[in-house]
This record gives C-alpha cells, sequence and structure tokens, in this order.
C-alpha cells in the first residue's frame, strides 16, 4: 500500500503490512493517489506558485515522471481534446483507463496504450473550473465533483450533472460505494462539511 504526505515537503511512503518507509517524492505539491494494483500506481500534484504539474507512475519495480505539464491558461478559450493540459488536481483509474482532473477538464488515458483525450468543463456541463476529485464505481459509474460541490456523473456514454454547485462551501472529495455517494469539504467559515447521498 502506498501514501502520499501533501504539502511543500511532499512524499510517497509504502506500507509493507508493519511499517511504513519512504518510497519516493515529487517535486511539487502532491494532492491525490490511487492505484489499480503493485505494478500500476500514479500520482499528481502541482506548484502552487506557477500551476505546473506532474504526474508520477510507479510499475512496479520504480517511481518515475509520467507528465510534468508546463502552465498554460487558467481559463483557455479552446481546450485541445488531443492534449493533457491544465494544473491536476486528482487521478483515479479502473481496469484500463485512468483519469485526470485538470483545471480545463478530465483527461481519460488507456493504460496499456497510453492514447487518450480531453473532455473539457463545456463538455462536462459544468461552469466551476476547479476539479477536486474522480472517483467511481466502473467506468460507466463515474463522478467528477467541482470545488464548489458541482458533481457530474459519466454514465459510460453521456456526462451529466446532478449537483450544481455552491458559492457558500468547498468540496474537498468524493467517495463513492455502489449506490452511496460521500462528499467532504468546508463552508466559507472553515466548518466542516460532509454530505452523504444515495441513489
Amino acid at each position: 500500500m502506498y501514501i502520499i504526505s501533501a504539502g511543500m515537503s511532499s512524499g510517497i511512503f509504502h506500507y509493507d503490512g508493519s511499517a511504513f518507509s519512504p518510497s519516493g517524492s515529487g517535486s511539487m505539491y502532491l494532492v491525490d493517489i490511487w492505484g489499480l494494483d503493485e505494478d500500476h500506481v500514479w500520482v499528481v500534484g502541482y506548484n502552487r506558485q506557477n500551476g505546473d504539474s506532474q504526474i508520477l507512475y510507479y510499475d512496479g519495480t520504480a517511481w518515475r515522471e509520467k507528465y510534468y505539464l508546463d502552465f498554460s491558461e487558467w481559463w483557455p478559450d479552446n481546450v485541445n481534446p488531443d492534449t493533457l493540459d491544465g494544473a491536476v488536481q486528482t487521478v483515479w483509474a479502473y481496469g484500463d483507463t485512468v483519469y485526470f482532473g485538470t483545471r480545463h477538464g478530465v483527461w481519460k488515458e488507456s493504460v496499456t496504450t497510453r492514447k487518450g483525450s480531453m473532455v473539457s468543463f463545456t463538455d462536462l456541463g459544468m461552469e466551476i473550473f476547479w476539479i477536486r476529485r474522480i472517483r467511481g464505481n466502473g467506468c460507466n459509474d463515474v463522478f467528477v465533483v467541482g470545488n464548489k460541490g458541482e458533481v457530474v456523473h459519466f454514465n459510460g456514454r453521456n456526462w451529466q450533472v446532478i449537483q450544481e454547485g455552491n458559492p457558500t462551501y468547498e468540496i474537498r472529495s468524493i467517495d463513492v460505494k455502489d449506490d452511496m455517494i460521500l462528499l467532504v469539504g468546508h463552508d466559507n467559515n472553515l466548518r466542516a462539511l460532509t454530505v452523504r447521498g444515495y441513489r
């Protein structure tokens, strides 16, 4: 099992069942980690000063930099569907597909072929530009949450907004288990917020 310690001195640690040991580090503020198995683990982070992003990948042998993204634009007029772009905030994978949430949309990439495409905020139906988390139950049951609580669902064919954003709170993460969805974050006064929903 791998975990990350977030912050300016971010690190990656491996737990072998009895103890933690350092496993790697990034040059960025590390914010999310996801693994399919012991040979496919991703960590994402970004530079809080200039917006550059880094995606690290563990292939079962060593951590390597998979992508380094130079900052481009906060709000692009046009998103290139063939380019991974924007400050990366989250990663989630299922089967042969890995998803990266950025300031410009969601990048979907094949684990085996590494071919991917960007789904822009317009295509997602989102108005808020900051994706906090992507989680799901499968490739036909994917949830994306924006920082103001906007939730978008992918059913394998279409993206649909299932909850509009709210400027009075900030959502930090989402988790999904079968038919239950859990959102966590805080309101504008920094009071903790937990929202649980069923479908």
